[in-house]
């Protein structure tokens, strides 16, 4: 009687894990089912009231060709457009675009003349260079932007337009794992400031920027960073289970062991997470569980000849800390 009334019954442990794990459901929900991006689209600035020579631009991405995330690049194939007078504008002004940040391969370009218009087409292969913000890293949504400039039109001369299809995304072009929604397209000025020898100037030119979000559809990546470190921290807990008179070795050893196993797991968060100067979900996530770990061992320690209550109670209040710290950091992500 005395041994069993001084070991907590694995029972007790799962029921304790299977409650905490109801409390965990609700508050990572909101992180995965509510888009939150942190990137920033390049501000545009809307036209002045002065109406200079609109060229009607647009964009149809045909397939993704690239979409690796923690590398921040995007690739892809597609159509990019122009409608323009032909008498105020030469093709050679018009065949002068590019992307900020991106690589730019022109395979086949066409023009048909559609009234007054000249419409040209350029299958276009674009390799961009994302800026992504992986702060909720692995709960991470993105934006994804496209900016258009061309420094052969003159902002003085021309401006660009945007008709009510002017960015199509093929159904065939997924990211993976990823749905495609807002698509949008918006036009206007960005002004750029430079520092000169005789002050500050400002130069300015027409964009449009073609911009849609990517919202994840799989758990893949939290899951995989988020079970292996709850798991080893449920199997440390199981050391109260543990008669420590019969088994005086094994119980420090189990305590002492999530320690150098949540090190050892670090290495493979590390492997595949982004590479960034700032802490993540992920980074927090790991601390959390860490200390958790630091203060079940010391716990353990304090309480192995201690009644079957006093565990009971230090159990539930780790599951406890470990619920608010996660609720924390879903909150300030």
């Amino acid at each position: 009687m005395n041994k069993s009334a001084n070991h907590v019954t694995p029972l007790f442990q799962i029921l304790a894990f299977c409650i905490a794990t109801l409390f965990l459901i609700p508050i990572f929900y909101r992180q995965l089912v509510v888009f939150n991006a942190r990137e920033h689209i390049t501000e545009l600035t809307p036209y002045g009231t002065v109406k200079n020579t609109p060229i009607y631009a647009g964009l149809t991405i045909h397939h993704f060709m690239d979409s690796d995330f923690i590398r921040n690049s995007i690739g892809f194939d597609g159509t990019l457009w122009f409608a323009y007078d032909p008498k105020k504008i030469s093709r050679e002004q018009i065949g002068q675009f590019s992307f900020e940040n991106a690589t730019l391969e022109k395979s086949q370009t066409s023009y048909t003349q559609q009234g007054n218009l000249e419409i040209a087409s350029f299958d276009i292969l674009v390799h961009a260079k994302m800026d992504f913000n992986f702060k909720e890293y692995p709960l991470d949504d993105h934006r994804i932007w496209f900016s258009l400039k061309n420094s052969a039109v003159p902002l003085e001369k021309y401006q660009f337009a945007l008709s009510p299809e002017s960015f199509v995304i093929s159904p065939r072009a997924q990211i993976n794992n990823c749905t495609n929604e807002n698509v949008a397209a918006r036009c206007g000025v960005v002004a750029q400031k430079y520092e000169m020898p005789d002050g500050q100037h400002e130069i300015s030119s027409s964009r449009v920027v073609f911009s849609f979000d990517c919202n994840p559809i799989d758990m893949r990546h939290f899951l995989n960073i988020f079970l292996p470190l709850y798991l080893i921290f449920f199997l440390t807990l199981f050391s109260f289970s543990f008669v420590y008179s019969e088994h005086t070795t094994d119980v420090p050893s189990i305590a002492a062991a999530s320690v150098p196993a949540l090190f050892a797991y670090r290495f493979v968060i590390e492997s595949i997470s982004p590479n960034v100067s700032y802490f993540m979900v992920s980074d927090y996530l790991f601390f959390l569980y860490l200390i958790l770990s630091l203060l079940t061992f010391l716990s353990i320690s304090w309480a192995l000849n201690h009644s079957v209550r006093s565990k009971k109670l230090i159990i539930m209040s780790l599951y406890a800390f470990m619920i608010v710290g996660c609720a924390i950091i879903s909150y300030i992500a």
